[in-house]
């Protein structure tokens, strides 16, 4: 496992414990600021894949959810 699939892992999948408010704050906050790198590599290669142009992506093409369970 590469740093960057460990780093992915570590933030796409936080478990916190129920009532731990903080921690999932904490876990909201990181992958927010990781949704600043995937979402740019997600449209280029959206764009590659697809044959778009820029422009032929609307805001909000992408959609992610937060699930606690």
């Amino acid at each position: 496992m590469t740093e960057e699939e460990r780093q992915k892992g570590h933030i796409l999948y936080p478990l916190c414990k129920n009532g731990d408010y903080e921690n999932f704050n904490q876990c909201l906050m990181s992958f927010q600021k990781y949704l600043d790198v995937l979402i740019p590599k997600l449209f280029k290669e959206a764009i590659n894949k697809l044959q778009l142009k820029e422009e032929d992506i609307p805001f909000g093409y992408f959609c992610f959810e937060v699930h606690s369970g």
